[in-house]
């Protein structure tokens, strides 16, 4: 094998036949771009993140919703990554100005909307609560077309996610039930994977898998029932079941016990499932009693049948020969629900260690204690076993 001189078979570039080669070339290159521009590709008014170009629809109008263009299409913000308006040289300065606000929502809008998009397609909890509080914080009243719909949605759902992540369950019901009234009143594709969209039936039951309606902050609680109930229920039956749940936790017992008569036959199971919360703030007794009917638990739902496990864990701790049989059941209740459901999951094992520590069983209480703080450090009683280490 030789690596020296060429044959004489190949071109020499820099001989009279390479140079006219190079000539020709170039001239075919500028007919490229030429013909590029001329078809629209170089005057592309419209990039997509997916790195599509729109280069035969102009931008018709804009607003905070959508971008709508020429040919009938709309384009969401969170979809756009970057484009030029039609800008002519006559054209001065109310089109440079609109320009300028194009640039202003994409930047402060779509962009946000987008990264709630993405780290909600991801999974991305961690980062969620930066980027979606403040959009969600300057939601109101129900929007009036779809495409707003679809950004509040999606804003709503980061929202949710966001809270359940830094341990605030209570507050995570409100946009919830506000991304359950958007999809339900209109019509839109979300983008969104189906791990994190919403079912028809959690839309229709109001009720969402990682926010079981039993709470323990009680601070939080209250907060949020002052706000749910004074701005967003419509006295929808489904809501109301939150908001009895919400009262029981901040020890509204009286506005719990109203509510819970506005729910009818049709909740016959939530009915008894709350009486017998409320009855637990003075001691177990018939409405306790009830739910322990084995028939009865066999037809419930994946949710009704966690707050009934709960419930009745509970009722078992506050009797004194019962306290085996009450750590059994936490324990259960927080294996079955240590990626379905973390609060509840921190919950139980929580009651486990009080457990312990009331009997004296020290060394149990703290292996119980380190799983907590190790598994769910995040969640509200996570928090509160911290908080009492550093006592």
């Amino acid at each position: 094998m030789s690596f020296g001189r060429p044959t004489r078979n190949a071109i020499d570039r820099h001989g009279p036949a390479g140079l006219l080669l190079r000539w020709f070339l170039g001239l075919f290159l500028i007919a490229a771009l030429s013909s590029l521009s001329q078809s629209g590709v170089a005057q592309s008014e419209i990039v997509l993140r997916d790195l599509r170009i729109l280069h035969r629809s102009k931008v018709k109008r804009f607003d905070q919703s959508a971008v709508y263009l020429s040919n009938g299409a709309i384009v969401h913000w969170d979809q756009v990554l970057q484009a030029t308006l039609d800008v002519s040289e006559s054209s001065g300065d109310a089109e440079v100005a609109r320009q300028e606000s194009f640039d202003a929502i994409l930047q402060a809008r779509g962009r946000a909307v987008f990264q709630i998009r993405h780290r909600l397609s991801l999974g991305d909890w961690s980062s969620l609560a930066k980027v979606t509080e403040p959009l969600n914080r300057g939601l109101a009243a129900l929007p009036t077309n779809p495409e707003m719909a679809r950004q509040e949605y999606i804003i709503s759902l980061g929202a949710v996610h966001a809270r359940l992540h830094q341990g605030d369950r209570a507050a995570a019901v409100r946009p919830f039930l506000r991304a359950c009234r958007l999809k339900a009143e209109f019509d839109f594709d979300s983008g969104l994977p189906t791990t994190v969209e919403l079912t028809p039936q959690q839309i229709e039951s109001r009720l969402h898998p990682s926010i079981v309606p039993v709470f323990f902050d009680e601070k939080s609680a209250r907060q949020q029932l002052d706000f749910i109930q004074g701005r967003l229920l419509k006295n929808q039956q489904q809501e109301i079941r939150y908001l009895v749940a919400l009262a029981v936790c901040a020890g509204e017992q009286e506005l719990a016990r109203e509510l819970l008569a506005k729910l009818g036959a049709k909740d016959e199971n939530w009915v008894r499932i709350f009486s017998a919360q409320l009855e637990l703030a003075d001691g177990p007794g018939d409405a306790v009693e009830l739910i322990r009917d084995h028939q009865w638990r066999e037809g419930l739902t994946t949710n009704q049948a966690a707050v009934v496990n709960y419930i009745l864990a509970v009722a078992a701790s506050r009797i004194g020969s019962d306290s085996d049989t009450a750590t059994l059941a936490f324990l259960g209740i927080a294996a079955a629900n240590e990626y379905k459901d973390r609060q509840l999951a921190a919950a139980a094992l929580y009651q486990a260690v009080s457990i312990a520590e009331k009997n004296g069983r020290t060394r149990e209480a703290k292996i119980l204690k380190s799983e907590l703080l190790d598994k769910y450090p995040e969640t509200y009683h996570g928090r509160m076993a911290e908080a009492s280490n550093q006592q």
